[in-house]
């Protein structure tokens, strides 16, 4: 393990403390960097070079194992560096940087995944970028995959694979579903013919005579009258009043009182309704725990299911709900469906390793099958998700169940061990035959809430 860095400067560089010993190398392009080993990158150059030298080096996937810091903040330095350098720091930030190196035993890993991994500080951060018509770009992956034209599909397959997760919930927007823009502009419309040429008209009802018409009607030689018995009207709650705004379209002719809003897409000019619009969350990333283990240990990690009485796969579940709920409609009867999540399963695995995971998961099982009857049934639906069907029992049921639960939780001998308790009911009229949907919506909506 190397005791100092090489440090490797590019243009200004104003820091007057360096850590003894460590050589100080001026660089001019990147072909002045050494490919086969690791060190320190210190860039002061102004803006726009420096953003671009930034993208180069993690372009040409060969210092991913690097530390990068800059002199100055600029547009993509938080995206691609480790931040401002500080002599200061950096051979603490160096010897952590080193064992961090010296823990990678697998062979074949994604270059940006190891830069990720090499410090829990990075991110994969998103930009807001108005001339895209995604609106936000994810500048450290265009530099390890520039032709991925769908940046959206490939971090939700690593979320999915367990190598990211998201970390931080920065924006919501919304898509076009004709051609996945996100340059909409909202209109209010015709509900009739849908012409944003719509203006608003305002009208009076006079309470002498009880005539109401069109504001404009009542204005005679610059005073408020009514156009059908010639009062005056001066007072408003007194003479007169104001009754429904409405709107009329210069198209059609409609008269409405409420208008329709309409999004057009400003890149293909669809007109969509709002509620077809594609919703998409943008995240900051961080790594997730395959990928630490991939780098690691050179695979994947396998979580060990559960052992449990009465178990079925996924496919076969499903099938049973359908059933069941079509069952329960037809003779009056009342199921219930419980969902044992344990949040924590995979982080358990990484910081206490498998050996002691395998234990924790046999005492989970040894305690659920002393919970479950001999008609339930159970099917273990994610590593960390099992849902469990119990024929006949209603939601009066809970109480008693949760009590049991607590009482099985308490006798678990893991301190950090955390079980999130779900309960569906059926018969349930959105079931219909599309179970996997249905429980997709359930489990949704639990994220939704919290």
């Amino acid at each position: 393990m190397k005791s100092q860095p090489d440090i490797y400067v590019f243009g200004a560089y104003n820091e007057v403390v360096t850590p003894e010993q460590c050589a100080v190398i001026p660089a001019r392009c990147i072909d002045d960097l050494p490919s086969n080993t690791s060190g320190v990158i210190i860039i002061g150059l102004n803006n726009d070079a420096q953003d671009a030298l930034l993208m180069q080096l993690h372009s040409s996937k060969q210092f991913g194992l690097w530390q990068i810091f800059v002199q100055q903040p600029t547009v993509l330095s938080s995206h691609l560096s480790d931040g401002l350098w500080s002599a200061v720091h950096e051979l603490e930030q160096w010897h952590y940087h080193q064992q961090r190196l010296a823990m990678i035993t697998g062979t074949a890993f994604d270059p940006m995944i190891a830069w990720l991994w090499l410090n829990p500080e990075r991110r994969l951060l998103a930009k807001p970028q108005s001339d895209l018509s995604l609106l936000y770009r994810y500048p450290l992956l265009e530099c390890y995959y520039s032709n991925s034209e769908a940046p959206y599909g490939y971090l939700q397959s690593q979320v999915s694979k367990g190598y990211l997760q998201p970390d931080k919930l920065i924006d919501k927007i919304r898509q076009c579903p004709a051609c996945h823009s996100g340059h909409l502009n909202y209109l209010e419309t015709c509900p009739a013919c849908f012409s944003p040429d719509i203006e608003e008209r305002i009208s009076l009802h006079c309470f002498t005579c009880g005539h109401v018409s069109a504001q404009d009607n009542f204005i005679r030689r610059g005073q408020l009258e009514c156009p059908n018995c010639l009062t005056q009207i001066r007072h408003i709650g007194v003479d007169y009043d104001r009754p429904l705004e409405t709107f009329h379209c210069n198209g059609c002719k409609h008269a409405f009182v409420e208008a329709t809003t309409k999004v057009r897409c400003l890149d293909c000019l669809t007109l969509n309704d709002i509620n077809i619009l594609i919703p998409r969350k943008i995240y900051t990333y961080q790594l997730g725990i395959q990928a630490t283990h991939t780098i690691r240990y050179g695979q994947a990690l396998a979580v060990p299911e559960l052992t449990l009485n009465g178990k079925v796969d996924v496919g076969y579940f499903h099938s049973l709900l359908v059933w069941i709920n079509k069952l329960a409609q037809r003779h009056q009867q009342s199921h219930l469906i419980l969902g044992m999540h344990l949040p924590g399963l995979k982080d358990y695995a990484y910081r206490y390793g498998e050996v002691q995971m395998f234990s924790l998961t046999e005492q989970i099982s040894e305690r659920l099958n002393g919970l479950m009857r001999d008609t339930d049934i159970c099917c273990q639906y994610r590593p960390d998700l099992m849902l469990l069907l119990m024929p006949m029992t209603s939601n009066s049921s809970l109480p008693v169940l949760q009590n049991k639960i607590v009482q099985l939780a308490d006798v678990i001998e893991e301190s950090e061990f955390s079980l999130e308790i779900y309960a569906w009911s059926l018969p349930d009229s959105s079931l219909n035959d599309n179970a996997p949907f249905w429980l997709q919506q359930c489990l949704q909506e639990l994220n939704d809430n919290g």
